[in-house]
């Protein structure tokens, strides 16, 4: 009796560990299910036609990139350059062969490049892909600016690079911008001043026509409002336009990950400020509104309640 339910245990413990086994298990996407596969889907994606096409053939390079470590808003458009910019690395390797790749669907990492600047890897994900790391996507402007200054042959003309707008403009500027001051090239600091400038005439321009039309309107129809009540709302509004602004820029600049994040953390500070700001001052314009409303009447509650609540609020 006792070795049977000994043995009856065994056959549950095995039973219950292949059940969460299977549980585990992961259904692979087969563009990424080994080093080759993605490197095969990687290329293929470049050489696809994009006109007219939905979705976008290079979205399947960029999901073979591990952009985890970006901000979510920021992956496919940074995902872009990025295929864009590895495409040229894997180009210059020479006598490079999609067959040479490891098939396998698991081993170690597979290095495909490496030099002093830094090196390009596919591993396996803990979702089961196999995914360009981040470690290679931080390599990427490093070694796509020794393959540059190399003057390397990038090989293959049917694969098509995918320009980006920051790969664009980046390539049309010379190569004395192109030059490296701190952690961002000539060109690129330029921008940012550029972009400044920008974002800063947008901002008036917004409170301007907000003054002009909407501020007018509130006027007419509310005649307890004042030209002084409306003139706290436009400083917020303001910045409002100016981040937006700032923000949508900053995809054409082609920024590194680090400056990227940093900017962009900024710009969530000032946004979040910026409503904080405009909500406080809605709130503050309603609040008069009401105290000359119970001004009005001749309850005496309604002039000890609205004070209350604005102070609440």
């Amino acid at each position: 009796m006792k070795k049977r339910f000994f043995l009856l245990l065994i056959c549950l413990f095995f039973t219950l560990n292949a059940f969460a086994q299977n549980r585990n298990l992961q259904i692979v996407e087969p563009k990424r299910e080994s080093p080759r596969a993605t490197m095969n889907t990687f290329i293929e994606a470049f050489k696809q036609p994009r006109v007219g096409v939905t979705p976008d053939p290079i979205e399947e390079a960029i999901k073979c990139l591990d952009l985890s470590g970006l901000p979510a808003d920021f992956q496919k458009i940074k995902g872009l350059e990025i295929a864009s910019d590895l495409l040229e690395i894997v180009d210059s390797v020479e006598n490079f062969q999609v067959e040479e790749v490891p098939n396998n669907i698991s081993g170690d990492p597979y290095q495909l490049f490496r030099s002093q600047s830094g090196e390009i890897v596919i591993a396996k994900q803990p979702t089961g892909e196999w995914l360009f790391t981040q470690e290679s996507i931080r390599s990427v402007p490093l070694l796509l600016a020794a393959v540059e200054e190399e003057k390397r042959n990038f090989g293959s003309a049917t694969l098509t690079r995918a320009e980006s707008v920051g790969a664009t403009i980046r390539d049309r500027m010379p190569n004395v911008l192109k030059q490296k001051t701190f952690s961002l090239e000539r060109w690129q600091w330029l921008g940012l001043v550029l972009l400044l400038i920008i974002a800063a005439l947008v901002a008036q321009i917004t409170k301007s026509l907000i003054s002009w039309t909407f501020g007018r309107v509130l006027l007419k129809r509310y005649q307890t409002l004042t030209t002084e009540n409306l003139k706290t709302l436009y400083p917020p509004v303001g910045l409002l336009a100016f981040v937006i602004t700032f923000r949508l820029g900053l995809n054409a600049l082609a920024l590194t990950q680090s400056s990227l994040g940093f900017l962009r953390t900024t710009m969530f500070l000032l946004n979040a400020l910026a409503v904080i700001w405009l909500a406080y001052r809605i709130v503050d314009i309603v609040a008069k509104r009401l105290q000359a409303k119970a001004l009005e009447t001749e309850s005496q509650a309604d002039d000890l309640l609205v004070p209350f609540i604005s102070v609440i609020v």
